[in-house]
């Protein structure tokens, strides 16, 4: 029985010591867990924070770029309307050059869609063809250029 004891007691002293060990182990394996777990966190709010500065970027950089569209289509309607205008303002131009020229009238209120026949001019240098649109009228005309005037525009 004495040897019964003292198995008994070396088995505890031996069971309680790697219990102290296991139980050590499992403490320093917990706090590198708790340690790794940590890190993770931080490092996902870290991530998630960057996520999410770039689609606040993105969204301010789309934002941008709508206003800019928008921006771009009023200009392009305001190049539209100045360019109609403009060309309004060239014909006008136009018309009261021809007043100020010599011209010759070739043939006198046609009604649309007539067939008028070109005449060719006799000195190509000199003279030019057109036609005034009115309406459902027209005029078609030979002028000779008045120097110095600008009878072709752009």
């Amino acid at each position: 029985m004495e040897n019964f004891q003292t198995t008994f007691n070396s088995n505890t002293t031996a069971a309680n010591e790697s219990l102290k060990s296991l139980d050590s182990l499992f403490k320093s394996e917990k706090a590198k867990l708790q340690e790794i777990r940590t890190g993770l966190k931080t490092d996902h709010e870290a991530f998630q924070t960057s996520i999410s500065s770039q689609i606040y970027k993105l969204q301010d950089e789309l934002a941008n770029e709508i206003n800019i569209k928008d921006s771009l289509a009023l200009k392009t309607e305001e190049v539209k309307v100045l360019s109609v205008k403009l060309e309004a303002s060239e014909k006008q131009s136009y018309v009261q050059e021809i007043g100020y020229m010599d011209v010759e009238i070739a043939a006198v209120l046609r009604k649309k869609p007539s067939v008028v026949r070109k005449e060719s001019p006799k000195d190509f240098a000199k003279l030019k063809l057109g036609k005034i649109y009115s309406g459902e009228w027209f005029v078609v005309y030979q002028a000779r250029e008045r120097t110095g005037a600008d009878f072709h525009r752009g």
